[in-house]
């Protein structure tokens, strides 16, 4: 489900999918304790409702983009942990990790 030369970049414990069906039935096949998705933005709301835990990284940092990542809902998500504030040794840029898990219904 991707370009022959996209995937033979790739190292050998890694895949890459076309659809989020593929990706869950990819890790699935290989026994993977997770999966994990780097958007963009459709990416992103596509694969939040099958998610059950959420590492974010929050950037100090006006883009001027206009690609967000989609509303957390308090009703459904608490925060467990947020790592202390850091900076990138390269590029200066502020930012934490927060660490978030979907509330049992």
């Amino acid at each position: 489900p991707h370009a022959p030369e996209t995937a033979a970049a790739l190292p050998p414990d890694l895949s890459l999918a076309a659809t989020v069906p593929d990706a869950i039935a990819i890790a699935r096949q290989a026994g993977a304790p997770e999966l994990v998705v780097i958007g963009g933005a459709r990416t992103y709301a596509n694969t939040l409702p099958l998610a059950d835990r959420l590492v974010l990284s929050r950037l100090a940092l006006r883009s001027g983009g206009t690609v967000r990542f989609p509303e957390i809902d308090g009703a459904d998500w608490s925060l467990r942990h947020r790592e202390p504030d850091r900076s990138d040794r390269t590029t200066g840029i502020s930012f934490c990790v927060e660490h978030w898990e979907r509330d049992p219904k």
